[in-house]
């Protein structure tokens, strides 16, 4: 099984290589987020790549360079699209009218029940249900 453990680090090196020569740039204040801002149609757009391990959070300012972007990776690398994203790392996201949130809602109703407080009411998470 000698080998197994360069492989992430071999994949690591292969996306950056791929995502710096379509020019991202590496996000100097967090590890693994890839940014490209450029014009496109008269307009500011920008698209942001997370990567952790071998997931890869793709989102931006355009629906089209989205695609563009996920069809690149799909002809370099075997990937599988799951969609809008629900979960990641942790937090979880909820569409909205107003846009997307961030939240832990999971996370905190585990912890209060892990001490045996399921009982206790959060109002602030009990509006995003």
């Amino acid at each position: 099984m000698h080998g197994f453990k360069q492989a992430p680090r071999v994949w690591n090196h292969r996306i950056d290589t791929i995502l710096l020569k379509i020019d991202f740039e590496i996000c100097v204040s967090e590890q693994g987020v890839y940014v490209k801002c450029w014009i496109y149609e008269r307009k500011e757009e920008k698209l942001l790549v997370c990567l952790y391990i071998d997931d890869m959070l793709v989102t931006g300012s355009n629906t089209n360079l989205i695609n563009k972007f996920k069809s690149q990776m799909h002809n370099e690398f075997e990937m599988n699209d799951l969609g809008k994203l629900l979960y990641f790392l942790g937090t979880e996201f909820q569409n909205m009218e107003v846009g997307t949130i961030m939240h832990q809602i999971k996370y905190v109703r585990d912890l209060l029940s892990r001490f045996g407080m399921q009982h206790v009411r959060i109002q602030e998470f009990e509006r995003l249900d």
